[in-house]
């Protein structure tokens, strides 16, 4: 199930690219403009607004060996909507070790700078996850054993807060902090005799950073770029 979620993301991101790259063919069709008196160009109609996305990793995750892949939709006047997959499946049967972790997010940001993925931003965003964490005695699990996301997952909801850099043309990076509640229920394990051993399950409730983010963004858009650099 969690490869079928993993190929369904990336599916859905080279939907994105290919729709960018379709919305930059048609802002760069004329045939809606007629020429002003001025010698430039205006609107026979009204224009619809410049297609903006930017495609994120957050390299924190990345060194965490927890793979990650978002996109962000410019929506209106500094207005956007994201959304967020990690995935980490990693394991050493032999030395009973596991560190895996699979998260899905939604947010919403509003950026100052009302034109451009660049500035100080603050939002809301919501997370679903699943964990399995064991490299000392004791393991935790939270999320159903072998199943998918949705399975019986930890939730997050939180307000965040951050600053987009530019560093090119097309290159930003952006530096986040998210604090709010997470919850779920989680599973407290101990191997033996070849065996995972339940000990007990609690309730987790969480007050506090729920998320730390240094992300490298590739904006994409016919306008969409950085125009100090």
């Amino acid at each position: 199930m969690n490869s079928k979620i993993t190929l369904f993301f990336i599916s859905l991101l080279f939907v994105c690219i290919a729709k960018a790259e379709d919305h930059q063919l048609q802002d760069m069709d004329l045939s809606g403009y007629k020429e002003s008196g001025t010698g430039g160009f205006v609107s026979s109609s009204r224009q619809r607004p410049p297609f903006r996305m930017a495609l994120k990793t957050n390299m924190l995750y990345d060194a965490l060996l927890a793979p990650n892949v978002a996109a962000e939709f410019h929506i209106s006047r500094g207005w956007t909507a994201g959304v967020s997959y990690t995935h980490a499946w990693w394991s050493n049967s032999r030395r009973h070790r596991y560190w895996r972790f699979c998260a899905v997010e939604l947010g919403i940001r509003r950026y100052l700078d009302q034109t451009r993925f660049s500035g100080h931003h603050f939002g809301i965003y919501g997370q679903l996850l699943s964990y399995d964490f064991r490299v000392g005695k004791y393991g935790y699990m939270g999320g159903k054993s072998r199943g998918a996301i949705f399975d019986n997952p930890s939730y997050v909801a939180a307000l965040e807060y951050g600053y987009t850099l530019p560093v090119g043309r097309r290159i930003n990076i952006d530096f986040s902090i998210g604090i709010g509640y997470m919850g779920g229920r989680y599973y407290k394990y101990q191997h033996l005799d070849d065996c995972d051993v339940w000990k007990n399950t609690g309730m987790r409730s969480w007050l506090g950073p729920t998320k730390a983010e240094v992300s490298l963004i590739w904006l994409i858009g016919r306008d969409n770029y950085n125009r100090t650099r």
